[in-house]
């Protein structure tokens, strides 16, 4: 902050040193803080979708992928016996939540308002590797805060985990170490 002297610019500098400062520097605080922001603010915006029509009945690409969990919760082996349109990755996912937990919408949304809230914590660690810590949160509060995400993982849709599943990926693979361990467990993330 050297070459800064306007009052206001005073002002910042004491704000940021005495609020500011060592939340910045305790990363641990830092990244649940992030993933409870991201948390909570994924389900206050469940209580507008109640009402929706596409939420409670889903519809499109939201049905196949539920019709499939089912399929899957009540075939024996957890096999599929035809090919469908859709990658099976994301039914198998829901079929699991689904049985873990009882068929719910709202229960398999919470648990993709987990994964959102994760992967901003992801984009934190990615960035904070590539660029630095103000920069990595400045990127994970944006994606917590992006509307078109919040909406997505609201929905059945198989974005939600890919992308979950992409950010783990990447992080990986910006381990230095090679070995080919990394590459494997990468390819089976992808695949």
């Amino acid at each position: 902050f050297s070459g800064l002297n306007l009052p206001h610019d005073i002002f910042v500098i004491n704000f940021y040193n005495k609020h500011l400062k060592q939340y910045f520097e305790n990363e641990p605080i830092m990244v649940c803080s992030l993933f409870l922001f991201a948390f909570i603010l994924r389900l206050s915006f469940l209580p507008h979708l109640i009402d929706d029509p596409a939420f409670v009945q889903p519809i499109l690409d939201s049905r196949d992928h539920n019709w499939l969990a089912f399929e899957l919760i009540n075939m024996t082996g957890w096999r599929m016996t035809e090919f469908w349109s859709h990658t099976p990755g994301y039914a198998y996912f829901v079929a699991f939540i689904y049985k873990l937990l009882g068929f719910s919408v709202v229960r398999l949304v919470v648990v993709q308002y987990i994964l959102g809230s994760l992967a901003a914590c992801l984009v934190f660690f990615i960035a904070k590797r590539l660029v630095n810590r103000v920069a990595a949160f400045f990127a994970a509060f944006l994606m917590s805060t992006y509307w078109m995400l919040l909406y997505t993982q609201s929905h059945i849709f198989s974005e939600n985990l890919s992308m979950v599943l992409n950010l783990i990926t990447i992080y990986i693979l910006m381990i230095p170490r090679e070995s080919w361990w990394k590459y494997l467990f990468c390819g089976i993330l992808l695949g």
